[in-house]
């Protein structure tokens, strides 16, 4: 295919803004997980051939982060959603559970803080970097990006700096759909109070999606584009979706 020889050209030469175009394309960056994954760390500045040695194991026993109990509870619960995850067996799944405590207990140190979501943000990157060894390394890289960076107001000891940015929401619908927006968002009307500190959009900011999309293609084609563009689009995306479902 053309996009696939397109993707791997602007791989090859670290073309960023090649990339980012590319993730807007019909289906993204494709159906080849290996080819989406470096696509990813890419995107998030993680050069895959230029990893230091790292036991994901090691690094997660030894991780001085203070919510190994949390992490245990949610990945518990977790590896039940995006489509194919439903045919695992048992067995498997508790493999795999293991697998993403791993990683999630490697993101994080004493200087940040696991929030309940991320787990959901690892199990994507594991998806598709592969629950083998190699692949725990390379989600491993991924996350510890992620949190650094574009999830980083979420690692922090509290949300308020995500919650100031949710409260965008509101003027962004009103402007996508003036009608929908004065419905919503009242100033004046405590029974829509609610509305105007949308915490019903928290999920969308802290997990990409990941906690509400649960076909695994489409939201494959999210993550292509939500990691193409500034931290912001999930806001845009968010007011879309919105309006969309008016």
């Amino acid at each position: 295919m053309a996009e696939t020889e397109a993707i791997e050209q602007a791989l090859a030469v670290r073309d960023l803004g090649a990339l980012r175009d590319l993730a807007f394309q019909p289906g993204g960056y494709g159906q080849d997980d290996g080819l989406r994954l470096h696509c990813w760390g890419a995107l998030v500045g993680v050069d895959f051939e230029s990893l230091p040695p790292l036991d994901v194991a090691s690094a997660a026993e030894t991780s001085s982060h203070g919510d190994r109990s949390t992490v245990a509870k949610d990945v518990n619960r977790s590896l039940w959603a995006a489509g194919e995850r439903r045919g695992w067996s048992e067995k498997v799944r508790n493999k795999r559970r293991r697998a993403l405590a791993r990683v999630v207990n490697a993101t994080f140190d004493e200087s940040q803080h696991y929030y309940q979501g991320f787990h959901d943000v690892a199990a994507v990157v594991l998806d598709v970097s592969g629950f083998h060894p190699a692949g725990e390394r390379r989600a491993l890289a991924i996350c510890r990006a992620l949190a650094r960076r574009r999830l980083s107001d979420a690692c922090k000891k509290d949300f308020a700096d995500v919650s100031t940015a949710l409260k965008l929401l509101p003027p962004l619908i009103h402007a996508l759909d003036g009608e929908l927006g004065q419905i919503l968002f009242r100033p004046h009307d405590p029974e829509f109070a609610l509305l105007l500190e949308p915490l019903w959009a928290l999920s969308w900011a802290v997990t990409l999606f990941a906690h509400n999309v649960d076909d695994r293609a489409s939201l494959f084609v999210l993550w292509d584009r939500l990691l193409a563009a500034p931290p912001c689009f999930s806001l845009y995306v968010g007011a879309a979706l919105v309006a969309h479902n008016r």
